[in-house]
C-alpha cells in the first residue's frame, strides 16, 4: 500500500471525532490526529533522502524562531564553502546535501534544533561554528533512520515547524577531505560503534 493510501484511510479515521465535536481544531490537536500527523510526516522524510547525520543544535542565548533559522542557514552556507569554496552554489546549487529542521522549545522556553542531513558533513566546523556564534551542537552519524526520523517527527508535529531542503546534487567532492566519511557516503550507517 503506497503512501497516498494510507493517508486517505488515515484521515478518513478522524471522521468520526469531527462529527462529534463543535470546534475542529479539537480534533486537529487531539492525540489521534497528531499519531497520523506523525506517520505522515515518517513516510515522507523516509521516501524524502537516505538520512546519515543527525546533528542536535541548542543556543545558549534566548533568542527568537527567525534569527536561529537564519543563524542555521548560515551554517549550512558556511558548509558548503568549506567544501567547494566560495563559488560553491555554480557546482552544487543551494546545497550538496539535503536537510529536515525541525524546531524544539526547550522546557526553559529557548529554541533548540534536530536537524537530519543525507551526506558526510564537517562536524569540527559545525562545533566551532556553533559554539562561537551560537552556543553549543552535538553531531552523530545515524544507526537507526527510523528512530532519527521519529525523533524529528516529533517536534515538527509538536511545533509545527519544519523546513527542508531537498539537493538535486548527485556528484563527489573532486578532493576528499580528511573529515569525508566514506562509509557515510556509501550508504554504510549501520555500523557497530566499534566499527567507525
Amino acid at each position: 500500500m503506497g503512501n497516498e493510501d494510507m493517508q486517505f484511510e488515515d484521515y478518513e479515521d478522524l471522521e468520526p471525532y469531527f462529527d462529534r465535536c463543535d470546534d475542529p481544531s479539537e480534533v486537529w490537536d487531539g492525540k489521534t490526529s497528531k499519531r497520523i500527523q506523525r506517520k505522515q510526516y515518517a513516510g515522507w522524510l523516509l521516501d524524502l533522502a537516505d538520512w546519515k547525520v543527525f546533528v542536535t543544535l541548542t543556543f545558549r542565548d534566548q533568542l527568537y524562531v527567525d534569527p536561529a533559522i537564519r543563524l542555521f542557514k548560515l551554517l549550512v552556507l558556511g558548509l558548503n564553502r568549506d567544501l567547494f569554496g566560495k563559488n560553491y552554489f555554480r557546482i552544487t546549487g543551494e546545497s550538496y546535501f539535503s536537510y529536515v529542521l525541525a524546531l524544539e522549545h526547550q522546557l526553559r522556553g529557548d529554541v533548540h534544533f534536530h536537524f537530519l542531513a543525507d551526506r558526510p558533513l564537517n562536524f569540527k566546523l559545525i562545533h566551532e561554528f556553533w559554539n562561537e556564534r551560537a552556543g553549543f551542537a552535538k553531531t552523530e552519524i545515524i544507526k537507526n533512520r527510523s528512530a532519527a526520523i521519529q525523533y524529528v517527527v516529533k517536534y515538527v508535529v509538536k511545533n509545527a515547524t519544519i523546513d527542508t531542503y531537498k539537493s538535486e546534487w548527485k556528484g563527489e567532492p573532486l578532493v576528499y577531505p580528511e573529515w569525508w566519511d566514506s562509509k557515510l557516503d556509501l550508504g554504510m550507517n549501520d555500523l557497530a560503534d566499534g566499527d567507525e
